[in-house]
């Protein structure tokens, strides 16, 4: 548990084991001074047991039991403190705990003002959809409680709010999770039972939730699961229309989440070969980062950051590209942003500045060399065929070679390289093939034609586009 402290949690947790509110045994405090000595890593020889119980109590025969007690007493106080943190970083549930100690004492016109302030906070902050339903909930029980005590019978007791946001709170949780039950399921076949969907959905067809965005939203993004392609597609119009004017509303976990949504809608419609869906992607991406949706100040996933660029490519957005690569230039690994800013290069036409900067490139991540390799090789291959770049330079012989390479490399790491092996190893074997036929394409025409036809019928084969280009610009 000690491992997994933070720097300023240390910090915090040595005044909260000195508050004597939470712990007045000495020894604890003195246990955790001296474990502390050893972090980050608490490998030293002096955290064994005995040398830390000879500490702590100096000549006394060494008593397993004993320093297991104050072990165990230690990190029941470090499961106190994290808790207590996370009570802390949500005022809003704070404030619903002090309304509940108000309404325990009778003290209603505190209950009333902190309830107040509930809701008027809740609603200027950009929180989680269904958080916000639950302390609404939770608020308005509270009140209906209030209420009851006053046993004045003539009064609503606020049953109305309560069933409302009950009803609001279950719609945006069994929404959202049959969502991701339904995206799931594409991706492996899960047989999930999701009772009660079918009927929640006839509800939100035959009444008005206007007023609740999240539910609108997930709505939408269920209905994007439809069968019909036609409606599926309606209702994706409507998701992304909900979510650029709601997103607002949301914090950053619950935004990514449902923007998600939408890429995978996108994903699900480019995998149909539907092609208008990379101009929408593409918008939605741009969306997004001028949002702060997708942002430079944190980790964005290399997956992530990947699709950005291959979308913004197919668009041929260069320019914006560039100013995004450079953007986030610190928000991937090293390979991923070198990798990403060599292909924009390379579909520009810079094949040049592509081999400056995969030149002695060193691999931190072994399963991105091979695409740095085959990206290469392609650049290799470009100045080649058309006799451009360094004249102090022999590409063809730089091909020649790294194809040999490659393909020896290849093979000493097929089973590392399992679900590589096959697509890399078919593009090296198919380039190598197109290059000797290259400067004498006339000649070589059925061969060609073969090596076309092999590589249209062979699916495991890396950057096959490009391959059958080259081939057909040759024939």
């Amino acid at each position: 548990m000690l491992r997994r402290f933070s720097g300023s949690e240390h910090k915090l947790f040595l005044k909260f084991l000195q508050s004597p509110y939470f712990n007045t045994n000495a020894n604890v405090v003195e246990l955790y001074r001296y474990l502390h000595k050893y972090a980050p890593d608490y490998t030293h020889v002096n955290v064994h047991r005995e040398r830390v119980f000879a500490h702590l109590f100096g000549n006394e025969a060494f008593k397993d039991i004993k320093i297991r007690q104050f072990a165990t007493l230690l990190a029941d106080l470090i499961e106190q403190f994290w808790a207590t943190e996370q009570w802390r970083k949500q005022p809003l549930q704070v404030q619903l705990h002090l309304a509940s100690a108000f309404l325990q004492h009778g003290l209603d016109t505190h209950l009333n003002d902190t309830l107040a302030h509930i809701e008027q906070s809740d609603n200027m902050a950009m929180g989680n959809s269904a958080a916000y339903y639950h302390r609404q909930l939770q608020a308005n029980e509270l009140l209906h409680q209030s209420i009851e005590n006053q046993q004045q019978r003539d009064q609503e007791p606020n049953l109305q709010k309560v069933s409302d946001y009950l009803d609001a709170y279950y719609l945006v949780n069994k929404l959202k999770y049959a969502c991701k039950a339904l995206s799931f399921q594409r991706f492996k076949n899960e047989p999930y039972n999701l009772h009660l969907l079918a009927e929640v959905s006839a509800h939100l067809q035959q009444n008005d939730y206007s007023q609740h965005p999240a539910i609108q939203i997930y709505y939408h993004a269920l209905r994007t699961f439809d069968a019909d392609l036609a409606l599926s597609e309606q209702h994706f119009e409507a998701l992304k229309t909900q979510l650029f004017a709601h997103q607002q509303a949301f914090n950053i976990a619950e935004k990514q989440e449902m923007f998600t949504m939408v890429h995978n809608y996108c994903t699900r419609q480019l995998n149909l070969n539907n092609r208008r869906y990379l101009s929408v992607l593409f918008e939605v991406y741009v969306f997004e980062i001028e949002h702060h949706i997708i942002s430079p100040d944190g980790d964005v996933p290399a997956g992530l950051y990947r699709n950005i660029v291959t979308v913004a490519q197919y668009q041929q957005q260069y320019e914006w590209l560039e100013r995004f690569i450079a953007q986030f230039r610190h928000s991937v690994d090293e390979d991923t942003y070198l990798l990403n800013l060599a292909r924009v290069w390379f579909e520009q036409g810079k094949f040049e500045q592509v081999v400056g900067l995969l030149k002695d490139k060193s691999y931190d991540e072994a399963l991105t060399m091979p695409a740095f390799k085959s990206l290469q090789l392609r650049t290799y291959y470009e100045l080649y065929q058309t006799d451009e770049g360094d004249d102090d330079i022999d590409y063809g012989e730089y091909l020649d070679n790294g194809l040999v390479n490659f393909i020896a490399l290849l093979k000493r790491r097929r089973k590392e390289w399992t679900t590589h092996y096959a697509y890399y190893f078919n593009f090296a074997k198919y380039l190598q093939q197109l290059t000797k036929w290259t400067y004498q394409p006339k000649i070589y025409t059925k061969q060609l034609a073969q090596l076309a036809q092999t590589v249209e019928q062979t699916t495991e084969v890396a950057e096959k586009s490009w391959l059958l280009a080259k081939i057909v610009g040759l024939k």
